[in-house]
């Protein structure tokens, strides 16, 4: 990557862990001993980490995020619809109707997305509410939340402190699903709070 990277004329590489770079991006200090617990979940890959005295002194992933709820929403529309989308159009109902739970009222909140009807493989428009695509990206949701909480167990008690008394911050595109952070924390049983411009935190950390 460094090779890469001064190949195209930079002259000095500072590599930064996303994590620290979130915390920068969103203005969030971890230079003291107590440190921060924070939570990302990104394109392809949620983590966990805490940070404290400027540097990230536990660390936990796994390899789900964004991308995985795109593909989850074309798999559901496939098997359970017999239509086939493009991800784009996936990202698309999961920017629209995406969520980390069902809410009531959700199947009368409906966009029409054209795709392919796989039974005979012509063009198709198809109505998609927004409960099905909650439905479809549900897995993945409590994959995330299974990933942070099996993350906590494993959190050496010198670090618990923490977590118990600041909470979890949720940074990363992913922050912005609805309900996401109020799943976490009841998953979690902890206070979860999103960052400001979650989307935008690793970005401006590391400018």
């Amino acid at each position: 990557l460094k090779r890469a990277i001064f190949a195209i004329g930079s002259t000095r590489v500072v590599l930064v862990d996303q994590l620290k770079a979130a915390c920068l991006g969103a203005d969030i200090s971890f230079d003291g001993p107590d440190g921060v617990a924070l939570a990302s979940i990104g394109a392809g890959v949620s983590e966990f980490g805490i940070l404290a005295a400027s540097e990230l002194v536990y660390h936990h992933s796994v390899r789900v995020g964004g991308d995985q709820m795109n593909w989850a929403i074309q798999g559901y529309l496939r098997r359970q619809w017999n239509l086939g989308i493009g991800e784009r159009t996936a990202e698309k109902l999961k920017l629209s109707f995406g969520g980390a739970e069902i809410m009531p009222g959700d199947e009368s909140h409906s966009l029409t997305v054209a795709g392919r009807d796989l039974l005979n493989g012509v063009p198709k428009k198809s109505s998609i509410n927004r409960r099905v695509v909650r439905e479809a990206i549900s897995e993945i949701v409590q994959t995330i939340t299974d990933g942070f909480a099996t993350a906590l167990e494993m959190v050496p008690p010198e670090l618990a402190g923490a977590i118990l008394s600041k909470g979890i911050i949720l940074v990363g595109g992913g922050a912005e699903l609805p309900n996401i952070d109020a799943v976490i924390s009841r998953r979690l049983r902890l206070p979860v709070r999103i960052a400001p411009s979650p989307s935008l935190s690793v970005i401006r950390g590391m400018g």
